[in-house]
């Protein structure tokens, strides 16, 4: 069982990763007695995983001074349940109950009541919303999901409406509502009805929206979430795809059948008039958002819960917009060949027969992919997006018109996608408005703003999160609405930290609704839990994990009446410098290439979103061919060399892609420099360069180029500008930065060499000094970003977010770690690693002003007799979820505050319901009142009043303040130097590439050469049609040295990206990914009595076997898959071969069934596996064909898949269709 930090150091350890330290405040912590470079511990089942793509932090003018005596925590606290001396019974009720004078009852403070008394949300030009008396409005809301929705009483009803107001949330959205069933959803059950409402549900909806109201809470709707395929919708696939569990309509739209099913639905619903208001839905002004569709719009990729049918419908819109665009085969084979002649029209394809193959949503990362690939070709894929968002747009413009004719004047989105910029365009253009899911899984969000952590990464229908801040700029478009529509984040253990960062950046950002992702799940006839139910038991799943609940999640909800007030009264000042990422048309047509919110795309070359969300307000911003914004700084994304930036204020111009154009007929990486300096000359240097670099690092570094794109001749760059670099003969440097640019038109050359994953930081920091635009405390070798209004601080050095506005401070995260926690008027200390210590004043006036403050001094929590272990597959999580009471883990510690009314402030410890339970000693010094924290005053929030405020009492209690147990110190973290953090984040000159440390496998070959040379080579089958030999009485060991001589007649397959078979349908077998060392496979194939003999001999080009994920395709894997009556269709069987697993150190396989062995040596591993003819699908030895499919997976440590390649499929579909698999028979 894992208990507490406290507990002992060895249970500390279990965890690992990096970090770095502040110098915000206070002094640096002590240094490791000595030096030790190791990131990861000796336990990686409980490891905090290392961030990918680590390089250098270093940035600005100024030097990089690494002290030698500064260090910083080298990783997260290990996921532990508090210790019992801390914890404190905590009463919930089933609906939180809070007294309605409280001080932490947040809408008694923050809500302006009723909901809709100031008219319809509307949207203004700048693109935040306010009401149509022109009142301002943010919405800080929650949802409400299946049953939650519908509580079975009236009661019951208004108890919920209480709780999710004194909360703070001002907005709930209504989920997993739109299906007909008792108890879940408001369409009619008997007959069901896609359209038709059940009045008794819709009864309790209506009298829920209306208590909302009174409460000062909005209403935000979606229409299609959950519903089934009905003979009513008119699709004739309909229940096939409720077989294949299509849950609201996905990846139908916008078929005309299913919008004309939508259109009904919509019209029933927004015509219905609510009894309790008078008023029809769609009239309602308390009614903010209506969206559309739900993760569910061209962008999403849905093909496996759609038929054949569907699919077919699909391709064939695809090459009708292909025939409305070029006319004919001709002129689009003309437009799909590139600058060298290569053709991304397959000869035998033809849009007028509607076989044009269309590629499928997916990571495009590299500018510089096969051009003749059905899957990556740049023509096919940029004409494939932009049919996508020509749909989309119309979809939704249609959606939105009809939407209006119902009365509705608020806020419209249309789905929730992540697939670039033109995604983000289409939504725009089609609603007025930009939403996105973006959650953040994980948690200690603040712990991975560290240098070299990447964005975020498709994770199912949503995303999961390295640098989470780098979302923001996805749903910040200029003139439109910023929508996190769904979102929430974690640890096992540690919850509200991400809450605070969240509402902060959004917040400081100017988003203008942001939706937490639940209050509660609930089943049909499920009581309301009186405890913390964020994890169940889950029967679907067979497991216990994440339910989405938060309601009883105690310190996320007192520290959400933070986030509320930071996040609803615009409490952050407006920042300083406003910046835009902006894309040209030519920018908006190319692959996604740095797109923001997807596989961890920065949005520009050099990743600028990684610090411009927490240092100034950024958006995007879209133009033809000249940008013409008032942004202090635009940055270009190199998606394109385009771009006309001459009417900029200033302008970071850093490219990569070469192309001018879509479909890359003309190449020109100097183009944008040239245009807003036409005297540059930018030439090739087609012999090898060397360039020294010295500003504005401190030391200079030697950049050798065997060959250059793009380098400027020095003479001709501005007078008085700083050439970046100079070549050994002096002609020759890499870019300039003059008063209103700064250009390096080869970014990616320059990226490659430059070894320092925040050159472009740097390089900002530089130019923002010359540019006199404030960047507040920020300079090279400070472990933290801070907004260039010095109120929001990410000192990912400890992960903790610090927050210093006038009407709000503190600290969230692990603030026990930092050497001081201290702002404006707010100091605390604690002694644990972890805690969220914030104050908010409740009337409005400046916190050191205040007479009514709320302080939250929140940590963890667990139910009465919850255990946390390890699951089945050997990673953390509870295997006992526990019972009533809900217990807390109160704070030890100290908190001052200063402020004007220092003398007249009380401090009071509240309870459960936010009542006073009585006064807690405090002592006023030098106009700082000082109180400390400790576990006998039973609370995580306080009150600081001063006299003549009232507040509810809570009844007397026999014993208060409790007795204060003892507890052993919580162990210090183990520290690295920050100098030795920079120099091990250095190691890799390309992000993508893993960083060395001793957790990587070191490998003493155990591959049988002799064996191995002895196999067939052959390697190229004539076509997909395949014979695998069949050897009577055979036998294999599968030990991992296939030296038996039935190996010598075996079919030999290589899957080698350089050589693809002309025959191959889709002239690739890359999936997803980027191949670094050549990576591939060889596969040899024969045919047992027993079963299939496979040897696989998988080449990364590197040793070392990556498990480090629970699941088999997330980690270094091979599966083999059949379809085995070769008809095509899903699959029957996948298999997944492993040389090992988190848990043990052996070769496995997904079926026991099977023996498998293994060996390795410094390029890769080989498997060896006999697989029984039962455990493929066949009752005995196939006599006719089938379909054969191998995929292999990737992982890089600390990242787990980075590259999945497959040999037919071409896709990442191979697990829901074998068309395209090898046709494979047994030869006799």
């Amino acid at each position: 069982m894992i208990t507490s930090w406290s507990s002992t150091r060895s249970e500390r350890k279990t965890s690992s990763a990096m970090s770095s330290t502040s110098t915000i405040s206070g002094t640096r912590s002590s240094r490791s007695a000595e030096p030790h470079l190791s990131l990861f511990t000796e336990e990686p089942s409980l490891m905090t995983k290392l961030p990918h793509f680590l390089v250098t932090a270093a940035c600005g003018l100024m030097p990089l001074v690494l002290h030698a005596e500064e260090s910083i925590p080298r990783s997260k606290p290990a996921e532990a349940l508090p210790d019992a001396a801390d914890l404190v019974v905590w009463p919930l009720s089933p609906y939180p109950v809070i007294a309605r004078d409280s001080a932490a009852n947040a809408a008694a403070w923050l809500f302006d009541a009723p909901a809709g008394k100031h008219g319809f949300v509307h949207t203004r030009p700048d693109g935040q919303l306010e009401f149509q008396d022109g009142t301002p409005v943010r919405f800080w809301g929650t949802t409400t999901v299946f049953g939650m929705t519908l509580p079975d009483t009236a009661e019951d009803i208004g108890k919920l409406a209480d709780s999710i107001a004194s909360a703070g949330y001002n907005m709930v959205r209504f989920h997993h509502n739109d299906i007909p069933r008792r108890g879940l959803g408001y369409l009619q059950q008997d007959p069901k009805s896609n359209s038709l409402l059940q009045p008794n549900e819709m009864d309790k909806l209506d009298r829920f929206a209306a208590e909302l109201y009174k409460r000062g809470v909005y209403v935000y709707l979606d229409f299609a979430d959950f519903r089934p395929f009905l003979p009513e919708d008119g699709m004739e696939d309909g229940e096939a795809m409720n077989q294949l569990d299509n849950k609201g309509w996905k990846g139908v739209f916008p078929h005309p059948k299913i919008v004309e099913a939508w259109e009904r639905a919509v019209t029933e619903f927004l015509n219905h008039v609510n009894p309790y208001t008078g008023r029809k839905w769609g009239e309602e002004p308390g009614v903010g958002t209506v969206e559309i569709i739900n993760e569910n719009g061209l962008f999403w990729d849905w093909n496996f819960k759609v038929t054949d049918g569907i699919r077919a419908w699909h391709q064939q819109e695809w090459n009708n917009w292909l025939l409305a665009r070029y006319g004919n085969r001709e002129t689009l084979d003309a437009q799909w060949t590139d600058a060298a002649g290569t053709k991304g029209l397959f000869a035998d394809e033809d849009p007028a027969k509607g076989n044009v193959f269309a590629p499928k949503l997916g990571r495009y990362l590299e500018w510089d992919r096969p051009y003749r690939s059905k899957t990556k070709g740049s023509s096919r894929v940029n004409d494939w997006y932009a049919f996508l968002a020509d749909q989309a747009t119309g979809f939704y413009r249609e959606a939105a018109k009809h939407i209006r004719s119902l009365g509705f004047q608020g806020v419209i989105v249309g789905s929730h996608e992540l697939q670039g910029p033109i995604n983000q365009y289409a939504e725009v253009q089609g609603t007025g408005t930009i939403a996105a899911h973006l959650y953040a899984h994980g948690g200690l969000l603040a712990w991975d703003a560290r240098p070299g952590v990447r964005g975020v990464v498709m994770d199912g229908v949503d995303v999961s999160t390295s640098n989470w801040f780098s979302n923001l700029p996805r749903i910040k478009v200029r003139g439109a609405p910023g929508i996190n529509g769904e979102w929430t984040g974690r640890s096992l253990t540690m919850s509200a930290d991400c809450n605070l960062a969240i509402a902060a950046i959004t917040a400081q950002q100017k988003v203008t609704q942001s939706l937490h992702f639940s209050f509660g799940h609930r089943w049909v006839g499920e009581p309301v839990p009186d405890y913390d139910f964020s994890y169940k038991w889950q029967e679907y799943k067979k497991a216990i994990t994440f339910n989405y609940s938060s309601m009883h999640d105690v310190p996320w909800m007192a520290v959400n009446r933070i986030c509320a007030a930071l996040f609803i009264r615009r409490d952050f000042q407006k920042n300083k410098a406003k910046t835009a990422i902006a894309f040209s048309a030519a920018d908006l047509r190319e692959q996604n290439l740095h797109a923001l919110g997807l596989s961890g795309g920065g949005g520009t070359i050099g990743d600028a979103a990684l610090f411009l969300p927490i240092l100034h307000e950024v958006e995007c911003v879209f133009f033809d061919e000249v940008y013409e914004g008032d942004a202090d700084v635009v940055f270009m994304t190199g998606r394109s060399a385009s771009g006309d930036y001459r009417k900029a204020k200033h302008a970071v111009l850093v490219g990569d892609n070469p192309y001018t154009d879509p479909h890359h007929k003309s190449r020109d990486l100097g183009l944008p420099a040239r245009t807003v300096r036409p005297e540059t000359r930018i030439v090739n240097l087609t012999k090898p360069a060397t360039f020294t670099v010295s500003w504005p690092w401190p030391e200079s570094r030697q950049l050798t180029f065997d060959a250059l794109e793009g380098a400027v001749e020095a003479a001709s760059i501005p007078e008085g500008a700083k050439p970046i670099g100079l070549s050994a003969d002096g002609k020759y440097t890499l870019g300039w930065l003059d008063d209103r640019y700064l250009v390096l038109p080869n970014g990616r050359a320059f990226q490659e060499q430059i070894a320092d994953v925040q050159w472009l930081y740097r390089l900002y920091l530089a130019a923002c000094q010359r540019w006199k635009i404030d960047t507040a405390d920020n300079a090279p070798g400070k472990s933290f970003i801070q907004s260039d209004t010095r109120e929001l601080t990410i000192d990912w050095g400890h992960g903790t977010t610090i927050i210093d506005t006038g009407r709000t401070q503190g600290f969230s995260g692990l603030m026990g770690w930092r050497e001081k926690n201290a702002t404006r008027n707010l100091e605390a200390s604690i002694d644990l690693p972890y805690g969220n210590v914030l104050a908010t004043s409740t009337d409005g006036k400046a916190l050191g002003d205040s007479r009514r403050i709320l302080l939250v001094a929140a940590a963890r929590m667990q139910n009465t007799g919850q255990v946390l272990g390890l699951d089945a597959k050997g990673f953390p999580n509870y295997t006992s979820t526990g019972k009533a009471p809900a217990l807390i883990e109160a704070l030890r510690g100290r908190v001052s505050l200063t402020s004007s009314l220092v003398s007249d402030l009380k401090v009071y410890a509240l309870d459960v319901e936010g009542r006073r339970q009585g006064s807690v000693p405090a002592t006023v010094k030098a106009g700082k009142l000082t109180f400390d924290l400790s576990p006998k005053w039973g609370t995580l929030w306080f009150e600081i009043a001063t006299a003549e405020v009232k507040g509810p009492s809570a009844p007397e209690k026999t014993v208060w303040p409790l007795a204060e147990k003892p507890r052993a110190a919580s162990p210090k973290p183990e520290m690295i130097a920050l100098a030795d953090y920079y120099r091990l984040v250095n190691r890799s000159l390309d992000r993508d590439k893993p960083t060395e440390t001793t957790a990587a496998q070191p490998f003493a070959s155990t591959l049988d050469r002799d064996a191995f040379r002895a196999l067939p080579q052959t390697g190229t089958p004539a076509s997909n049609q395949i014979r695998i030999p069949f050897v009577a009485g055979a036998v294999v060991k599968a030990d991992g040295s296939p030296g038996e001589t039935v190996w010598k007649e075996a079919l030999n397959i290589d899957m080698n990206e350089d050589k693809i078979p002309e025959w191959h349908f889709f002239g690739t077998h890359i999936v997803e990914g980027k191949r670094l060392h050549g990576e591939g496979g060889r596969f040899w194939f024969v045919a047992t009595d027993e079963g299939l003999a496979i040897t696989a001999y998988i080449r990364k080009g590197e040793p070392g076997v990556v498990m480090e994920k629970p699941d088999w395709f997330q980690n270094d894997c091979l599966e083999i898959l059949i379809d085995a009556d070769g008809k095509g269709g899903k699959p029957d069987k996948q298999i997944f071969l492993a040389y090992r697993t988190p848990k043990t150190d052996q070769a496995s396989a997904s079926d026991p069934s099977i023996q498998i062995g293994r060996a390795a040596d410094e390029q890769g591993y080989l498997l060896e596996a006999l697989i029984p003819w039962k455990a493929l699908g066949f009752a005995e030895r196939p006599a006719g064909e089938f379909g054969l499919e191998m995929q292999i997976d990737f992982a890089r440590r600390g990242l787990g898949r980075a590259l999945q390649m497959v040999y037919g499929t071409g896709t990442n579909e191979a697990f829901i269709q074998s068309e395209n698999y090898l046709k494979a028979r047994i030869a006799p």
